[in-house]
């Protein structure tokens, strides 16, 4: 009994390390900006510098997590306009890019289908109709997650999809002999399985603009 509290003590005890080392990095920023900017600055054009030490800056704090992530993506905002890098309206201009708008579409439309897990009905039905041999099931699982991965980020498909693949192989293998399990052809099947649907979340993010966040930031310098 004595055992199970001091366990329980323990798994309720704060963070102190990740805690410690966002403090760290709480000052380890500004730090970093200011030695770029006043100790050893680079030979850049004027601005440059600035433009260097905002960067680290915005690196330590997103690594340490010192501040909430959106609080760090608004410095530029602040040190750019205080330093005379640009004026306060060009330091806003990114922000309301129409590609920052896309992605909120984007996130939008995924966030729909996952409330009304039309997501899963969709996989299911493509499932079903390819059949149940395990290659069909491959391809069925292939192209649920292609297909899904077009609209979802490919992280989220590949999530949503690997406990349905796992669930069915339990499924499949739950009623043979002990002797039976593993074979080389069910270690086989796993595996292309697992792999198919890696690599669908990521071929299928490309088919379209909002399917994976680089497709967005090449379309914005074209």
């Amino acid at each position: 009994m004595a055992q199970d509290l001091n366990a329980h003590d323990e798994n309720s005890l704060p963070p102190e390390s990740g805690w410690r080392f966002g403090r760290l990095g709480l000052w380890i920023g500004p730090i970093l900006f200011a030695l770029q900017i006043y100790v050893s600055p680079l030979p850049l054009q004027p601005g440059g510098n600035e433009v260097v030490a905002v960067a680290l800056w915005m690196l330590i704090w997103w690594i340490s997590e010192a501040v909430p992530l959106p609080v760090t993506a608004l410095l530029p905002i602040v040190i750019f306009s205080l330093t005379g890098v640009m004026s306060l309206d060009e330091a806003l201009t990114p922000y309301s890019s129409k590609i920052v708008y896309l992605f909120f579409g984007g996130f939008l439309l995924a966030l729909g289908l996952e409330t009304h897990n039309l997501h899963k009905r969709i996989a299911l039905l493509i499932i079903s109709a390819v059949g149940v041999s395990p290659p069909r099931m491959i391809l069925g699982f292939m192209l649920s997650t292609a297909i899904l991965s077009m609209w979802i980020s490919n992280t989220a498909t590949a999530v949503m999809m690997l406990p349905m693949a796992l669930s069915c192989l339990q499924l499949i293998y739950q009623d043979q002999p002990a002797s039976d399990l593993p074979n080389r052809d069910a270690k086989h099947f796993s595996t292309a399985l697992v792999l198919g649907i890696a690599f669908s979340a990521s071929i299928g993010g490309m088919g379209t603009v909002i399917g994976t966040p680089p497709n967005l930031v090449m379309r914005g310098y074209n």
